[in-house]
């Protein structure tokens, strides 16, 4: 596991508003385009955004 995914894992946990999906929605595809995390990890990562929108009730993100 590299510390790009576990930084970005910690950041999705500490999602608090819609502004710190949206930011952590970009800066995890600029990685992934990057070629600076595994689709495997985009993939969890995305998974983790998506129950983490549901959990807050966020109406931005329902497309990811």
């Amino acid at each position: 596991m590299t510390n790009t995914y576990k930084n970005f894992k910690a950041q999705i946990e500490n999602i608090q508003t819609e502004k710190d999906l949206k930011t952590a929605h970009i800066a995890i595809c600029k990685s992934y385009s990057a070629y600076g995390i595994s689709h495997t990890q985009f993939t969890a990562l995305r998974d983790a955004m998506i129950a983490k929108r549901e959990q807050k009730g966020f109406a931005w993100g329902k497309g990811i």
